[in-house]
């Protein structure tokens, strides 16, 4: 009854031009009073709801990689990273699977080259080669080997492939590790709440659990905090290559009074609103704040006003051989990541020698690895502020270059195999528990 009363209310709004406003908000009102009973897990975090396990006759090896998305506009960082190293362990596997848990398989826009790998939505059939799945439907099945590895890449995944193990071990009577490939402390990104016992929980599977951490400096932080793993390894960052054959290719040039911004609204750790806070304050004090630019990359965001008629501009997303000619020009960086992971930006503006203004967390201080890189203590607008203005003055009084700067530990700048421990992980998921 309450519900057909409903459609009547809307659609008489709809009618009148005046009143659609008011009907779009009755409409969001009726949907958040009408919701799921509080309680119910599954509707509350969907990300976590169980894929369903169905028994594949099909006996041989191989290596699965639970993804959110393969959607090119998801593809990056923590994404681009984990099928890298799926591709580290691909030569091992004779069979690949990606399963997507999160989004759509559309042909046309997966990242190259699993837009021209098999595509499935549904467990009708298992076949061998390399395979997309789509499970952002849980009730369509997953086909499960005996032979089935796992590869988790976010707390959800870590929960559902520890699932998945520990299903296979029910139908098959072997136990088997899976690999995690842990990037940051995912915990923090939520309020305490059931969202942020459950990513936490995740890390208390020492036995079955193959810790797999993006940089020993997140590492190191997992071990101060107590958290313990029978098996685990760390990779370091490597400038990409493209940037690196920019960065090799670009001619020694004086820097611009260009600032560039790593500005991601959409995400918390990034502290967005302390870095435009700081630049109010930077464009009001500083009295030569008039000759910089300032510019944001990383996320779209409209103009954000930081003085009469000035702006931060944001220029989104940029493709590599755009974000490489813009760190050669930018003579100062702004770079915030609120967690113990390093974050790339910093590194990357360091190597282009951008002098880069970011933060200490825990026992992270990225001006241990640049000498570019400067890092703040205590967090706040006011201290981001003077910190630029010192480096503006710094700039004004002697112009640095593209070149400038050192790195000041090693392999940042070659071309190492990233996970030289690959094999190892192989064999640790091959060996039963």
């Amino acid at each position: 009854m309450y519900r057909n009363l409903a459609k009547k209310t809307v659609l008489f709004l709809m009618r009148n031009p005046r009143w659609r406003n008011r009907a779009a908000l009755f409409c969001r009102w009726f949907s958040l009073t009408q919701s799921a009973p509080p309680g119910n897990l599954y509707e509350e975090i969907p990300e976590i709801k169980p894929l369903l396990p169905v028994v594949s006759s099909n006996d041989s090896e191989r290596l699965n990689l639970l993804v959110p998305s393969l959607l090119q506009q998801h593809v990056f960082g923590g994404i681009a990273t984990a099928l890298k190293f799926m591709e580290a362990m691909a030569p091992n596997y004779e069979h690949l699977r990606i399963v997507v848990l999160d989004s759509q398989v559309s042909t046309e826009n997966t990242v190259a080259p699993y837009n021209t790998w098999m595509a499935l939505k549904s467990s009708d059939h298992d076949p061998d080669g390399r395979v997309v799945l789509e499970c952002c439907d849980r009730s369509t099945g997953i086909p499960v080997r005996r032979g089935d590895r796992f590869i988790a890449t976010a707390w959800w995944s870590a929960q559902l492939a520890h699932q998945l193990t520990h299903w296979q071990y029910e139908q098959f009577g072997v136990l088997h590790r899976y690999a995690y490939l842990i990037q940051d402390y995912e915990p923090g990104f939520y309020p305490w709440s059931s969202r942020y016992a459950l990513a936490e929980a995740t890390y208390h599977r020492p036995h079955e659990t193959i810790a797999i951490f993006n940089t020993s400096l997140l590492r190191d932080y997992f071990t101060g905090a107590g958290y313990r793993f029978d098996h685990q390894f760390a990779f370091e960052p490597v400038l990409n290559s493209t940037l690196q054959r920019a960065r090799h290719e670009q001619p020694a040039r004086i820097k611009e009074r260009l600032i560039l911004v790593y500005g991601r609204p959409g995400v918390a750790r990034n502290a967005f609103a302390i870095i435009v806070q700081a630049l109010i304050l930077w464009h009001s004090q500083y009295p030569q704040a008039a000759d910089w630019e300032v510019v944001s990359v990383g996320e779209h965001h409209p103009p954000v006003p930081i003085a009469e008629s000035r702006q931060l501009t944001s220029l989104g997303k940029l493709a590599l051989d755009d974000y490489a000619e813009i760190l050669g020009r930018a003579a100062i960086g702004i770079s915030l990541m609120i967690s113990p992971h390093p974050s790339y930006p910093p590194l990357e503006m360091a190597a282009f020698g951008v002098r880069v203004i970011t933060n200490r967390y825990a026992h992270k201080d990225l001006a241990a690895i640049h000498s570019n890189i400067l890092s703040l203590d205590a967090l706040d607008p006011e201290s981001l502020a003077r910190q630029l203005a010192v480096l503006c003055d710094d700039f004004a009084a002697q112009p640095w270059t593209n070149k400038g700067g050192v790195f000041l530990h090693d392999g940042y700048l070659g071309n190492s195999e990233p996970f030289p421990f690959a094999r190892d992980v192989v064999q640790l998921m091959a060996a039963p528990l």
